[in-house]
């Protein structure tokens, strides 16, 4: 059970950090400037730490919450100041922060470029895609990780852009469109293959390598949230910032920590 406790804190993370950005928009005003840059000042300070701790477990762990920290504040206010400066306005549903995102991808695809011909890239998706493209030109880097940290954090903004992305451009209506045959196939296929990832999570036992495994597996399966909310079937709750309904989901984050932080205390400090 130890990847379903994985999956279900890293899970809440992603209306949690839709809700911190909520609240801070509603309560900061003109200090809205500071509060991103105290939200991160707190990300680099998770990723920091990190550096001195010697569990691949609370590395993990603190990486993935550096990795939320640090795209909320550099990357989606980052987007949010900029469209703001440059004026540019909602359009078919999609705010301007957002529609600046879209336009990212050439940045995304030199990054997925990177990452697929690097082979000191262990990433099993990148490790498949070369040995099936024959790209490899060696047997598969191998060595002792001194810190996780780092690369939890590069992996969760990673794997959140490269669907952000995916997900915009499907919507733009002068592309594709919200209800197009891509966007459900998007749909079905992040539902099963979300549900083929949380397969494979379930059988991992090591705390560490459970929370680095359920970033792919709880992103994929939240664009199955992004799609269904796009339609309207439901109102985002971290949106509208509904009391009830945010407050279990605070409590369950909490009950879901202390279990991962339980798991973590039961393993040896140098174990990897």
């Amino acid at each position: 059970m130890v990847g379903m406790r994985a999956f279900i804190v890293v899970f809440l993370l992603m209306p949690l950090g839709h809700a911190l950005m909520m609240v801070m928009n509603r309560t900061l005003d003109s200090a809205l400037g500071w509060g991103v840059f105290a939200l991160g000042l707190v990300g680099m300070g998770l990723l920091i730490t990190t550096r001195f701790l010697r569990s691949a477990g609370w590395q993990s762990f603190l990486g993935a919450l550096a990795g939320v920290v640090l795209w909320t504040a550099f990357v989606e206010y980052g987007l949010y100041f900029g469209a703001q400066a440059l004026d540019i306005p909602r359009v078919d549903g999609t705010a301007g922060e957002y529609r600046m995102m879209q336009h990212t991808w050439g940045f995304l695809i030199l990054l997925v470029l990177y990452l697929l011909f690097h082979e000191g890239v262990r990433c099993n998706l990148f490790v498949w895609l070369r040995r099936t493209l024959h790209l490899t030109t060696g047997p598969v880097v191998s060595g002792k990780v001194t810190n996780y940290g780092p690369r939890t954090a590069f992996e969760m903004a990673a794997v959140l852009w490269f669907f952000y992305v995916l997900l915009l451009i499907l919507y733009d209506e002068t592309i594709l469109g919200d209800h197009h045959p891509a966007t459900y196939a998007c749909l079905f296929l992040s539902l099963g293959g979300g549900i083929w990832l949380l397969y494979r999570l379930w059988g991992i036992k090591d705390t560490g390598r459970a929370i680095r495994y359920s970033i792919p597996t709880v992103i994929v399966l939240w664009n199955v949230v992004e799609i269904l909310a796009r339609w309207n079937v439901f109102t985002e709750p971290w949106i509208s910032l509904n009391v009830p309904v945010m407050s279990v989901i605070v409590l369950a984050f909490m009950v879901g920590l202390g279990m991962i932080v339980r798991d973590l205390r039961k393993r040896k400090p140098a174990a990897r």
